[in-house]
């Protein structure tokens, strides 16, 4: 079957408007075959996601956090994260939410290791992932109002391991493709032949 893009019928009407994200909904047309339907999409912000390493007695360790997660009722191990603010360029974002979550700073400029579509089913938003190198602990924490964080360190094999063996506590979604893009960025990754 061919398939191309569709149409937009009529203009976006929201639907709902949180403090984190909007939902809405559009009529549209398949260009291919004319049919139409109604579809809902969530807008949020863009979101950074950091992989904080430092080097200890020549094992790569990484800085993780410990919360709660509304959304999955669970407590989760992630690499620090959050949202970029309105006018804020993605790298700045990743920087302010490492030293926000964890009071790490590194003096190395981070490295971008790729960007995903969380789920482009019906989220419009973006996810990058930063590698940073060299990481200190140097500040307080200085987290949003209803945050609690746990701040963790972790030999790098061993979360990775968590991610990739499917453990409860590892079961983000953003954070398994994080690990992956630091896997691929340090040729761990086998080729396929």
């Amino acid at each position: 079957m061919k398939i191309g893009k569709w149409e937009k019928i009529d203009e976006r009407e929201k639907l709902a408007e949180t403090k984190i994200f909007s939902v809405w909904k559009q009529k549209k047309k398949s260009l291919i075959s004319g049919r139409c339907g109604t579809f809902a999409s969530v807008d949020a912000p863009d979101w950074v996601v950091c992989i904080p390493t430092y080097i200890k007695d020549g094992i790569t360790y990484v800085v993780m956090v410990r919360q709660y997660r509304h959304g999955s009722d669970s407590i989760t191990l992630e690499f620090p994260c959050g949202t970029v603010e309105k006018g804020e360029a993605n790298e700045a974002a990743a920087i302010r939410e490492l030293e926000e979550e964890t009071g790490c700073h590194s003096h190395s400029m981070p490295i971008k290791l790729g960007s995903v579509s969380p789920n482009s089913a019906f989220m419009t938003n973006r996810s990058t992932v930063f590698l940073f190198k060299d990481v200190k602990i140097e500040v307080e924490q200085h987290l949003d109002e209803n945050e609690e964080i746990e701040v963790v360190h972790l030999p790098l094999n061993e979360v990775i391991s968590k991610y990739i063996a499917d453990e409860k506590e590892c079961d983000n979604s953003i954070m398994a493709t994080a690990s992956f893009m630091y896997l691929r960025h340090m040729n761990l990754i086998k080729q396929i032949q």
